[in-house]
């Protein structure tokens, strides 16, 4: 696996991170619009995976039962009742154990649905991801992500968009959806967990390898710093300072009147940033500052 959660900008460069990413948006209704907050008010929106808005289910992998042993069903049993019963006489435990084994319902389909449901509708909650790409001069990035060069890109330094703003970020991983990455439904660790679910988070389809993905992702922690709890509409926006932003990037066929309010918008809330735009000479895209 490509991610890492890491937290200072030395950790990013030893990570072999991009110094700078992009996010790609479509200027369409201006100021009205609320994706572009990330240029008229420093501002990116967390979002959760089912916003997504892909042709497969983000976040998502196959569950794969049939690694399931009995060996590991008894072994769960046995994390239950030393949970429950700690003091539990060897016999006790053992009787215990094959009690609750028989009392799982893990074979069960429609228990497998139910668990599956609440697991997704879990981290739609509680995760939420901002999608980046590595590269800024790739003619199909801009035909699919940057409306047909009609849009425009926000170059992001990477090292300032970690700490605190997500928890773990890095390069996704692309699959052949004929051969997609499972996972074992029972973990006996936090590293399993945390592994397992970094499968979830950062694996795509290589229909999408295009797009150069790099991926950030941030559970959310209440403010006691122990519990996950859900996001709110307001928690899942995240205000950027101003030396988190590297650059502007218009779109090589953007309207005038989208140019003209970027760069009054950029003025106004980006000083100094810098702003350029993609111009394609020869199939090829090159970046002219403005």
């Amino acid at each position: 696996m490509s991610w890492a959660s890491v937290r200072s900008a030395d950790e990013v460069e030893a990570l072999g991170a991009p110094t700078i990413v992009y996010k790609y948006r479509s200027w369409n209704d201006g100021d009205n619009n609320a994706v572009n907050r990330i240029i008229t008010h420093q501002e990116i929106r967390l979002t959760k995976p089912t916003g997504l808005l892909a042709d497969y289910h983000e976040c998502s992998v196959f569950q794969d039962y049939d690694s399931v042993t009995e060996d590991d069903l008894m072994r769960k049993a046995a994390e239950m009742v030393d949970l429950k019963f700690p003091y539990a006489r060897p016999a006790h435990r053992h009787n215990l154990i094959r009690k609750f084994r028989g009392m799982m319902v893990f074979e069960d389909p429609e228990h497998r649905k139910r668990v599956e449901k609440d697991h997704y509708t879990q981290l739609d909650n509680t995760i939420g991801v901002f999608c980046t790409s590595m590269e800024s001069t790739n003619l199909k990035i801009w035909e699919y992500l940057g409306n047909l060069s009609k849009g425009y890109c926000v170059g992001f330094r990477t090292s300032l968009l970690y700490g605190k703003n997500f928890g773990t970020a890095g390069k996704v991983d692309y699959y052949d959806p004929q051969d997609p990455p499972k996972v074992k439904p029972i973990s006996f660790s936090d590293k399993e967990r945390i592994d397992k679910s970094m499968v979830e988070l950062f694996s795509v389809p290589n229909t999408y390898e295009y797009e150069a993905e790099y991926r950030f992702t941030k559970l959310n922690i209440g403010k006691d710093g122990t519990r996950v709890v859900n996001y709110t509409n307001q928690s899942r926006l995240i205000t950027l300072p101003l030396e988190a932003y590297q650059c502007v990037i218009l779109g090589s066929d953007i309207e005038e009147s989208d140019k003209d309010e970027i760069v009054f918008a950029c003025s106004e809330t980006l000083p100094g940033i810098p702003i350029y735009q993609a111009v394609i000479t020869d199939g090829k895209i090159q970046i002219r500052q403005i």
